[in-house]
């Protein structure tokens, strides 16, 4: 299975128990304090904050998940994944998630699998530098410091 595939699927069941699930934050803490989406006492993440969780360093993972997020969260409710996260329920915050993972999945099977080893080329989270993709990411502080 595709990173990208792998990753919205696994942000989608960490944050499929709505108890799991944060607004306004990246992550919250079991005190609800808001922390980093990677920091180990995160119990609870946003749409955005659970994809960079599960992508962890790997920026190209995270990038290409956020990307079928926005086509989603703009096909479905014509705004980006941090106003489905903070302005929706959580049936709608599924199913962004479910359109994502099949819009990257559909997008798979019409470009065929292209396996290749890219880990030589893979960046990581610490050269995350700002793109247009992370304005959405970014609205929840999903890179600040905890």
């Amino acid at each position: 299975m595709d990173r990208k595939i792998r990753a919205l699927a696994g942000a989608l069941d960490l944050i499929s128990d709505e108890s799991r699930w944060a607004r306004g934050v990246g992550a919250i803490n079991a005190d609800g304090d808001p922390v980093k989406t990677t920091d180990r006492r995160a119990v609870a993440w946003c749409a955005v904050g659970a994809l960079e969780r599960i992508a962890g360093s790997d920026n190209d993972t995270f990038e290409g998940g956020l990307k079928y997020l926005i086509k989603a969260s703009m096909q479905l409710f014509r705004c980006d994944p941090a106003d489905i996260n903070d302005r929706t329920n959580h049936d709608g915050l599924v199913q962004m998630y479910t359109r994502a993972i099949q819009l990257a999945s559909r997008e798979r099977e019409r470009t065929g699998s292209r396996h290749t080893n890219h880990t030589s080329q893979r960046r990581t989270g610490a050269d995350r530098t700002p793109t247009q993709l992370h304005v959405v990411a970014n609205q929840h502080n999903a890179f600040s410091p905890a």
